[in-house]
């Protein structure tokens, strides 16, 4: 390693520790006492700011550790330090970091939880939790009443805490829902511009799940923005609802039946001159240069892949493809309703670089 690389890291792992300290509560909230600590060590903060200020990073965060052990953590501070004892090297303390930093979301969410279900009572005018989530206007409405209520953290974790209550502790009067539809020829504009878009946001963020890209407003806006560059003319709500119904489709791709992958076959590279030779008529479509890129399906080839150049001249996104080799167009004759499984069976099988694939998604 060279000198600047070393100094890099430690500025790095300085820095990282820093940012911990930043998030712990009100030091004077200590409670107990230190566990057994390394030598003369009584796990304090000014013994944090002294071995951290003579680049002792070992006994820093051993020292940061005893005093986050002694408070009510929040889990974002116990990932702080998890990640930096992973730039230490530490993984044993790497472990017990992500352990506590479970448990205290477990701790913070459960708090939260009758807030967050009296707020959403309040505001769903008989919207499912999904519904609440993906539309910025409702969700706008229940992050400000979970405020007026008392609750004191992030509008991704009120969110999340919502998201996940549909699994326990709704009523049958809290299910009674309003969902939202989109017709199925709107779909077909709008449907391979989301995946594209998702995977976009999961590449930037860690591989952050679908869920976790809606419920963190951040996230969702980024999905947004890049779904309306390929495609156009959605709501806010539109963008969003389709990308959670990746997670459902995705469990439909593993809950199928044998399906066998199309036959693709080669029709031309990928440029603005195919455009007029394509067909109208529908199937289900394979972008592939070195490696399958991206498989979809559609009603009309022609409009999706003129959709797709718009895009990049490619056929996707520069912010998503950066490759210069010539992408070629495969397409598979499937019928109406059958490309739904064939696609999905296909996207199991070839793996593609830009499908949304759910097992590769991380939960953060």
């Amino acid at each position: 390693m060279s000198l600047s690389t070393y100094l890099e890291s430690w500025t790095a792992l300085g820095a990282t520790l820093r940012q911990a300290r930043a998030l712990l509560p009100n030091p004077g909230t200590l409670k107990g006492p230190a566990r057994l600590l390394s030598g003369p060590l009584k796990g304090t903060l000014d013994e944090f700011e002294h071995f951290l200020a003579n680049n002792e990073f070992e006994l820093a965060l051993e020292a940061l550790v005893a005093v986050a052990e002694r408070q009510e953590t929040s889990d974002e501070c116990w990932e702080m330090l998890a990640r930096a004892a992973e730039m230490m090297g530490d993984d044993s303390a790497a472990a017990e970091c992500v352990r506590r930093a479970r448990a205290a979301r477990r701790r913070i969410e459960n708090e939260l939880k009758p807030i967050v279900l009296q707020a959403f009572r309040d505001v769903r005018a008989g919207a499912s939790t999904d519904r609440v989530v993906a539309d910025p206007n409702l969700d706008r409405r229940f992050l400000d009443r979970c405020r007026t209520l008392g609750a004191a953290t992030s509008d991704y974790r009120l969110n999340w805490v919502l998201y996940n209550v549909r699994k326990k502790g709704l009523s049958e009067e809290d299910r009674a829902k309003r969902s939202h539809e989109i017709p199925r020829e709107r779909r077909d504009l709008i449907d391979f511009g989301v995946e594209l878009a998702v995977c976009y946001v999961q590449r930037q963020h860690g591989g952050v799940s679908v869920d976790r890209i809606v419920c963190n407003p951040d996230f969702a806006e980024e999905l947004e923005d890049k779904a309306k560059e390929v495609s156009p003319g959605f709501s806010s709500l539109d963008y969003r609802w389709v990308a959670l119904g990746l997670r459902k489709r995705g469990r439909k791709r593993e809950s199928g039946g044998q399906v066998a992958v199309p036959n693709f076959q080669t029709v031309a590279r990928v440029t603005s001159g195919i455009v007029s030779e394509l067909p109208t008529t529908g199937g289900v479509y394979l972008l592939e240069a070195t490696r399958p890129l991206f498989i979809n399906a559609t009603s009309n080839l022609r409009r999706r892949i003129e959709m797709h150049l718009h895009s990049g001249a490619t056929g996707l996104p520069p912010w998503l493809y950066e490759g210069n080799g010539a992408v070629l167009l495969k397409v598979a004759d499937v019928p109406s309703g059958k490309r739904q499984a064939a696609m999905l069976q296909a996207i199991k099988t070839l793996k593609p670089d830009f499908n949304y694939l759910e097992s590769a998604a991380q939960a953060a």
